[in-house]
């Protein structure tokens, strides 16, 4: 693991940063930013963020409710709709890509595997918090929000991939 995940994550940043720093960027950035707010879903206060607090939600329900009361799909997809977004989505695509050798996706692979992290975080999205409590123990979970974050602290998720892509 002489860098690996490290060194994606360094290009990752940059070329992501390069991407959205251009006058396409930009232009759709603020589309997103305002189609976001008109639909009530950005911020700490935002229907998305109410939805992950409520107590016994299961929050893939919520979302898709919201998305749907809201119309989430039309006003991001219109968002994209403007004069420099395919160009901007062609140059996200093709840095996104450039930034992973087969080793890299190899390594994260086998990470993510490890810690089965996908199938707990599906629980949490299903609402399932009592089998998220049997797989790695304490209380089931209340919220969404409360099950995602147990997943993290149990799976030690957050130093394991700091530790990945601080490898040398």
């Amino acid at each position: 693991m002489a860098g690996g995940l490290k060194d994606v994550k360094a290009r990752l940043k940059e070329y992501m940063r390069e991407a959205w720093a251009t006058t396409e960027g930009a232009e759709v950035k603020i589309a997103l930013e305002g189609a976001a707010k008109a639909a009530g879903i950005a911020g700490k206060e935002g229907k998305y963020a109410a939805a992950m607090r409520k107590p016994g939600a299961v929050p893939a329900e919520e979302f898709r409710k919201v998305a749907g009361e809201v119309d989430l799909g039309d006003k991001y997809a219109g968002a994209w709709v403007t004069e420099h977004a395919p160009a901007l989505r062609a140059t996200l695509r093709d840095r996104a890509l450039g930034s992973w050798a087969i080793s890299d996706r190899e390594e994260l692979e086998a990470l993510i595997e490890r810690l089965d992290i996908p199938r707990l975080y599906k629980l949490c999205m299903q609402g399932r918090f009592d089998e998220v409590a049997a797989a790695i123990g304490g209380p089931a979970p209340r919220t969404g929000q409360e099950c995602f974050a147990r997943v993290a602290e149990a799976k030690k998720l957050s130093e394991e991939i700091r530790a990945a892509w601080a490898a040398e």
